[in-house]
């Protein structure tokens, strides 16, 4: 499966509220569509490594540059 930008994006604003607490939404990637509630930061996280190493090396260095925040 090919991952864009903005899939990419998604994730990130998901990562951020989870962090923040709000675990009542959503996520949809491609076509899997996954509610917060039901998976762990480190598994955000986890699909956020898969996912930006698919879409740009520029979008990975970045995150980890960040600390994993974005």
């Amino acid at each position: 499966m090919a991952y864009t930008q903005t899939d990419l994006d998604s994730i990130d604003q998901a990562i951020k509220d989870f962090a923040l607490g709000n675990r009542i939404g959503q996520i949809t990637v491609g076509t899997d569509t996954v509610r917060y509630a039901d998976v762990t930061l480190d598994q955000l996280q986890t699909l956020r490594r898969i996912v930006a190493a698919s879409v740009s090396p520029v979008s990975s260095r970045a995150y980890a540059r960040n600390g994993g925040r974005g």
